[in-house]
């Protein structure tokens, strides 16, 4: 009977090496590759390699990931709805028939910045002797840092003015536009120079006095304002509101050039002509 047990033993073991054999299972799926191929401000694409048999799934940190293609095209994993600059990761994950599960490590990425801000542009408006004004563009969603050099600065959605300024006075103005990623552009340095007083009209030269050898003139001296005098010939002085050319020759005419010049360079003139009085007749002597 010994040998008899030992057949029933034998088959005992048989039946439990099949059972083994039947619900052992294979070693876990390789994790998934991903390649990162391109991206946008708001999406990335990756390559993905797919095997037969068993399921995949991807997820983005943010945004939505979904895979793409086919067998005969190739498989594409599409990350949408991302914020540029934004760092972020995405996990793949293979199941296999088994339901045995391996995901990749994440794979960190992030989407391109969009272009940095154009460089302002400014359109320059009325000057006057006390305030310039120009302008820009004031888009929204970037912040603007307006640099004034002189004068008190009112900026209203773009429209600057630049007041309390003296005539002829140069302001350099500059703009730094940043975006909401920190992407910053500069303007070009805007030069501006308030604008000059118009002169006032050239006073009216009256004459006082005539003489053989000289011209007295009288005028109105107007404040701020220097007077000149240039003679076709003799010489001339300015005194107080007076004229005088003197050094000429009797019943001579002279040519007088008035000029009147303000502070920032500009002049007016005027020409004149005028003749001197006859020599004094000599006296003669008579005999009785």
């Amino acid at each position: 009977w010994r040998p008899h047990r030992s057949g029933a033993n034998c088959a005992g073991a048989k039946a439990e090496s099949s059972i083994d054999s039947r619900t052992s299972k294979p070693i876990p799926p390789a994790s998934p590759k991903l390649t990162l191929d391109s991206v946008t401000t708001n999406s990335a694409t990756f390559s993905i390699g797919i095997r037969e048999g068993f399921k995949y799934t991807v997820k983005s940190e943010s945004g939505e990931a979904q895979i793409l293609g086919n067998k005969e095209s190739g498989y594409k994993v599409e990350v949408t709805g991302l914020k540029p600059g934004i760092k972020t990761n995405i996990v793949a994950t293979i199941t296999d028939s088994y339901g045995q599960v391996t995901s990749s490590e994440p794979l960190y990425f992030s989407a391109e910045l969009p272009a940095k801000p154009s460089k302002p542009e400014f359109i320059v408006g009325k000057l006057s002797t006390t305030r310039v004004k120009f302008k820009y563009e004031k888009l929204a969603n970037l912040d603007y840092e307006l640099t004034v050099s002189e004068g008190e600065v009112s900026d209203i959605r773009g429209s600057v003015t630049v007041s309390g300024l003296a005539p002829n006075t140069k302001i350099t103005a500059s703009l730094k536009v940043t975006d909401e990623f920190g992407q910053s552009t500069t303007s070009d340095d805007l030069v501006l120079k308030s604008a000059i007083p118009e002169l006032p009209a050239i006073p009216t030269l009256y004459l006082v006095k005539t003489s053989s050898d000289s011209i007295t003139l009288r005028f109105t001296p107007r404040a701020g304002m220097k007077f000149l005098a240039k003679v076709s010939y003799g010489s001339a002085t300015i005194t107080d509101g007076l004229l005088v050319v003197s050094a000429l020759k009797p019943a001579s005419k002279v040519d007088v050039t008035f000029i009147m010049l303000d502070s920032f360079g500009q002049n007016k003139f005027s020409v004149t002509s005028y003749t001197t009085a006859p020599a004094p007749k000599k006296a003669t002597k008579t005999s009785i």
